[in-house]
């Protein structure tokens, strides 16, 4: 709280919001940021003192502040309101890949087999750790690793996404996989677009929206994951997608910081007031 003249050294450009100009009168006026649960009339107030380190009793003086809310509202809260929109808490993925496939790995030429990690069923499978979910789009973590041919033929795949967009919907996968014409020679995809899936409509409950035998086709980057046994186009099992949905509660808009004016008198102490 500087006096004119003195400003006009030390902030020239009159920007700082560290000073505060004393005019003539003994008055000042400021715009203060207050944390709502820091500040009560009790613990926040104008204070003066003499400068330069001189004792003076008189002039040592506190003075209540009185608040006025800014009817505009509240001012860069800390966290912006949102539509509060829908969210997935839990959901089921149940898909075999291709039941053929599944006859093949297990029959008396490949004498394979195959792992789950995370998932369970021994075809269909069943992801049910959800990682992330909306309407939109539901991912799940866990993964099946099929082997065969002592180990010539090798597949895995993890991280299943189901995506809907414009009544249309699509499965993405992590890919990692070896044939049998390049045994040595992995392909690795990340969030592949595996196949196209076709939603229909889906049977509705108490939050519950089940999509039933949705047909699955393979696309052309699926089949470039699928170690080289079937072409894009190809039918693969159906896919059965169920998931329960709850509307999420809008965050709090508290917690922000409402600006108020404070005009204070410093020759009369019991005098504060909202400007």
């Amino acid at each position: 709280m500087l006096p004119a003249a003195s400003r006009a050294i030390l902030d020239p450009a009159g920007t700082n919001p560290d000073y505060v100009e004393l005019k003539p009168d003994g008055t000042f006026s400021g715009t203060l940021d207050v944390a709502d649960q820091e500040c009560t009339p009790e613990t926040c107030g104008v204070i003066t003192y003499a400068a330069g380190g001189a004792v003076n009793a008189a002039h040592e003086l506190f003075t209540d502040l009185t608040f006025a809310t800014d009817p505009t509202g509240p001012t860069d809260p800390t966290t912006p309101p949102v539509d509060p929109g829908t969210g997935v808490t839990d959901a089921r993925l149940e898909w075999g890949l291709k039941e053929s496939f599944r006859d093949y790995i297990r029959g008396p030429i490949a004498h394979g087999s195959w792992t789950l990690d995370d998932v369970t069923g021994d075809g269909p499978f069943a992801w049910e750790n959800l990682t992330s979910g909306t309407e939109e789009l539901v991912t799940f973590a866990g993964g099946v690793h099929f082997t065969g041919h002592d180990g010539l033929l090798d597949l895995t795949i993890s991280q299943p996404q189901v995506r809907f967009a414009n009544g249309a919907a699509e499965l993405l996968l992590d890919v990692r996989s070896k044939g049998l014409e390049n045994p040595e020679e992995y392909v690795e995809l990340d969030d592949a677009v595996f196949a196209t899936l076709t939603p229909g409509t889906p049977t509705v409950g108490n939050g519950l929206n089940t999509y039933t035998a949705m047909p699955a086709v393979l696309t052309e980057q699926g089949a470039s994951g699928f170690a080289g046994f079937y072409p894009a186009g190809t039918e693969l099992d159906p896919v059965d997608r169920h998931d329960r949905t709850r509307r999420r509660d809008p965050p709090a808009t508290g917690g922000g910081r409402w600006r108020r004016r404070v005009r204070a008198h410093a020759d009369d102490p019991g005098r504060a007031e909202p400007g």
